[in-house]
């Protein structure tokens, strides 16, 4: 789904590149920031298929909407969309990219950190769908984002997330951000002396907080996606690829420690956990789920397929 010049224009002022319209898309760098549309519609896609809803009429909320992918992709199938946004710089690339939308009042946009009561005032709304892709890692204070997202929730609603697995040994060989090997194995506080900037942090958690989290504001396990065919075996054989690499490695010496806990750890999770759950731990590279605000609605996370 080819993007405007209007909106190419401003993505370029954004990202600082100096080339023409031609360099900048044909460079293959950009391309995820390019891709924007197409995946706010596998976005859409894939939740309306797992829930077997299409939303039209109802309302969605995208916290950390970025380009404005997934609320277009809903206004477009007919929902009343709602984007949080909380790096104010996207903002002319967004507006760009949904102006016609904007203009006919059919998206709502406000900028500012969902997890703090700066937005209480703006929003009013209670939504059917709350969306969060690539979200919960950036957020510290995760208790007080869901407290706001319970509270703009309808009964019923589902949230969508996905998060990158930090244990997954494509991360462990290139974090999901920094593409830097070991990072995702270490605390925020380390990771400047890995080369990152000054107030560069990822908060990794392990998946059950995060499920014991939603659990508590009422949200269950609606469901998961599909459980990868790598197991113990094609894990080992990562991360020896892994270790063999590290040896001519000039910032091994910050992770190697964590990354032989990495490897102790997953053998001995092998002996104890089911294969499903090893995998789900593991193997997948992206959690990828949808809850449900429904107190009967019933929670399968001890049946991952």
């Amino acid at each position: 789904m080819p993007l405007s010049p209007s909106v190419i224009s401003a993505m370029k002022q954004l990202l600082r590149f100096t080339g023409t319209d031609e360099e900048f898309v044909g460079s293959g760098r950009y391309n995820y920031q390019l891709n924007c549309n197409d995946r706010g519609h596998q976005t859409y896609f894939y939740i309306t298929r797992e829930v077997g809803e299409v939303f039209a009429g109802k309302k969605i909320l995208d916290v950390g909407c970025g380009f404005g992918g997934t609320i277009k992709a809903f206004s477009a199938h007919g929902s009343m969309a709602t984007g949080i946004e909380k790096t104010v710089a996207v903002k002319p690339v967004l507006e760009a990219n949904c102006s016609e939308e904007i203009a006919g009042n059919l998206i709502n946009v406000h900028y500012g950190d969902a997890s703090t009561n700066m937005l209480a005032d703006q929003i009013s709304d209670k939504f059917d769908l709350i969306v969060l892709e690539d979200v919960f890692e950036h957020v510290y204070e995760l208790f007080d984002l869901l407290k706001n997202i319970d509270a703009f929730s309808n009964p019923g609603c589902f949230i969508y997330f996905n998060i990158p697995n930090r244990f997954h040994p494509f991360y462990i060989e290139a974090e999901a951000h920094r593409k830097i090997r070991g990072l995702s194995l270490l605390p925020p506080d380390l990771w400047q002396s890995m080369g990152c900037g000054p107030g560069w942090s990822i908060f990794y958690r392990p998946f059950e907080m995060l499920d014991l989290l939603l659990q508590h504001f009422g949200f269950r396990l609606f469901r998961t996606l599909k459980l990868p065919s790598h197991d113990f075996d094609w894990a080992i054989e990562q991360l020896e690829g892994i270790k063999e690499r590290a040896k001519s490695d000039k910032l091994a010496r910050y992770y190697l420690p964590q990354l032989t806990e990495y490897e102790f750890s997953m053998r001995k999770d092998h002996e104890k956990l089911s294969d499903a759950e090893f995998r789900w731990k593991y193997t997948t590279q992206s959690w990828r789920c949808i809850y449900k605000k429904d107190d009967s609605v019933v929670d399968q996370a001890t049946n991952v397929n």
